[in-house]
C-alpha cells in the first residue's frame, strides 16, 4: 500500500523526503509523526526488501536506517542502497551498537549514527543535516554545466553550509572557500589563493590515493583524510569531491565538501573506552583483559622478555556484600580498584576487573620478583587505607613459553586459591612445586 503522506501539499515539499526503516512499527510511526511535524515528507519500511525498493523508486533525500532488520543486516542494506543511490544521506540508528558496528557503518557511507533511545532534537538535527548534504550534492551536480550562470546562487548555498567547502580550478589553485572553511583551517582565502591546496595535506600517501580515485571516477565520496590547519594541527576530515566540467566537458575544477571528524572521532574513542572499561571501578574489563593478554604473550615470545600476571580477589567479599549491602560492596570494589591503579607501574602495567570481586594485573617485562613487589605494595596501601580490615588473596605466575593463554590464567587462579587456602595473602605459582607461599 503506497504511503498517502506522499500527497502532502507544496509548502512542505522543500523540507525533504525521508525514508524511515525500522522493523518496530510503533517506533517507525513515532519518528514519522515527529518528522512530519517539522515539515518533512516521510515514507516508511519495516524490512530490508521494501526499504531497498522504496529507496530506489522514491529517491529520498535522507534515510534513517535501523541496523537490526528481520531479513537483512542494516550495514549490508546500507551498501546496497549506496550502490543505487551513491549520494543519498543515510543516518544509522540502533539500540545494540558496538564500536565496531559504528565505525563500519560510517566507513560504508553513513553520515551519522544515532543510539536508541534517541533525543528528538538530535534526531531532527541529524536528519536536517542529512537532507542539506544530499541537496547540496544534487545542486552541484545539477549546475555542473551552468556553473557560471548559477555562481551567485551557489555561493549563497556554500556560505550557508555548516561544513567547510572549497572550490579549486583544474590545477588545484583555490577559487573559493566558505567561512566555515576559513574558520576551521585558519586561513583566509586571500592567504592561499596563489597556492595549490595540496599543501594542506600532510601525508603524501593519503593525498595520492584520494587523487587516484578522483581521476578514475570523477568523484570521491566520504573519503577520510587528514588536513593540517594554519596552527599546525592535524585535523581528520571526511571529504566528498565532485569534478566540475564546462559545456564542452572540459575539466574546470572541483568542489570539495569537508566534514570535520574531530567530534565523531571523540565519540568513537568514548564508545571504545566504554566498551573496554568496567563502569564501577574504571579499570579495564574482562574482555579487554583477554585481548591485551594475547598481545602481551605474543610480544613476550617475540621479544623474549618477561611477563607476569597477578590474579587476586577480596576475602569474604560475599559476607561484606550481604551484611552491609550492595552499595558498601560497590564502594569496596571501587576503592580496591583505585588502590590497585595507583600502585602499578604507570604506562607499563594494566589492571582489570576480571569479574565479581576478582581483579587481574598484567605486568609486561616483570619477573616473579618484581610481581611480588607490586603485589606487596598493593597489600600495604590497602592496609593503610580505610579498608584496612579487608584482606586479599593474590596469585602470581610468571609466563613460560610452554603455557597456553588459558594455562597462564589457570595457573594464576590456582595460585590465588592456594593463597586463600593457606591464608598466606600472596602465592607464587611454581610449575614444578605448583605454588609457593609468600
Amino acid at each position: 500500500m503506497k504511503d498517502t503522506n506522499l500527497k502532502k501539499n507544496k509548502k512542505n515539499e522543500d523540507a525533504g523526503l525521508v525514508l524511515v526503516v525500522d522493523d518496530v512499527v510503533d517506533t517507525a510511526t513515532i519518528i514519522k509523526k515527529l518528522l512530519e511535524l517539522e515539515g518533512f515528507r516521510v515514507i516508511t519500511a519495516y524490512d530490508g526488501k521494501n526499504a531497498l525498493k522504496k529507496a530506489i523508486n522514491e529517491k529520498p533525500d535522507a534515510i534513517l536506517l535501523d541496523i537490526k532488520l528481520p531479513d537483512i543486516d542494516g550495514i549490508e542494506l546500507l551498501k546496497k542502497i549506496k550502490e543505487h543511490l551513491p549520494d543519498v544521506s543515510i543516518v544509522m540508528f540502533t539500540a545494540y551498537a558496538s564500536v565496531e558496528t559504528v565505525i563500519q557503518s560510517l566507513q560504508d557511507g553513513a553520515i551519522d549514527f544515532i543510539q536508541k533511545p534517541f533525543e528528538n532534537e538530535y534526531l531532527l538535527y541529524s536528519i536536517r543535516k542529512a537532507v542539506e548534504k544530499k541537496r547540496l550534492h544534487d545542486q552541484i551536480k545539477k549546475n555542473r554545466e551552468e556553473i557560471e550562470a548559477t555562481k551567485n546562487y551557489l555561493e549563497n548555498v556554500i556560505e550557508s553550509s555548516g561544513d567547510p567547502i572549497l572550490i579549486v580550478d583544474a590545477k588545484g589553485y583555490l577559487v573559493k572557500m566558505n567561512k566555515m572553511a576559513e574558520e576551521i583551517l585558519g586561513y583566509s582565502a586571500s592567504e592561499i589563493k596563489d597556492k595549490q591546496i595540496y599543501f594542506l595535506y600532510p601525508y603524501d600517501e593519503e593525498l595520492h590515493n584520494m587523487l587516484k580515485i578522483l581521476r578514475k571516477k570523477g568523484y570521491v565520496n566520504q573519503y577520510e583524510i587528514n588536513i593540517r590547519n594554519k596552527k599546525g594541527e592535524i585535523i581528520p576530515f571526511e571529504l566528498s569531491i565532485r569534478v566540475l566540467r564546462d559545456h564542452n566537458n572540459k575539466l574546470i575544477g572541483s568542489v570539495t565538501i569537508a566534514r570535520d571528524l574531530r567530534e565523531r572521532k571523540r565519540l568513537e574513542e568514548e564508545l571504545r573506552y566504554k566498551s573496554i572499561t568496567d563502569e564501577l571501578t574504571d579499570l579495564y574489563n574482562r574482555r579487554h583483559f583477554y585481548e591485551q593478554l594475547e598481545q602481551e604473550i605474543t610480544r613476550a615470545k617475540r621479544m623474549k622478555t618477561n611477563l607476569s600476571l597477578i590474579l587476586f580477589d577480596i576475602d569474604d567479599f560475599k559476607y561484606y556484600n550481604d551484611t552491609f549491602g550492595h552499595l558498601e560492596g560497590d564502594r569496596i570494589l571501587k576503592k580496591v580498584g583505585e588502590i590497585t591503579k595507583k600502585n602499578i607501574r604507570g604506562k607499563v602495567d594494566t589492571a582489570y576487573r576480571y569479574g565479581g570481586d576478582e581483579f587481574t594485573i598484567l605486568l609486561p617485562g616483570a619477573d616473579q620478583k618484581q610481581a611480588i613487589t607490586i603485589a606487596n605494595r598493593i597489600v600495604s596501601s590497602l592496609k593503610k587505607s580505610e579498608l584496612h580490615y579487608i584482606n586479599l588473596s593474590m596469585g602470581i605466575v610468571e609466563y613460560k613459553n610452554k603455557y597456553s593463554l588459558e594455562e597462564f590464567v589457570k595457573h594464576a587462579d590456582e595460585a590465588m586459591y592456594k593463597a586463600k587456602q593457606t591464608c598466606s595473602i600472596i602465592n607464587v605459582y611454581n610449575h614444578k612445586k605448583n605454588g609457593q607461599n609468600r
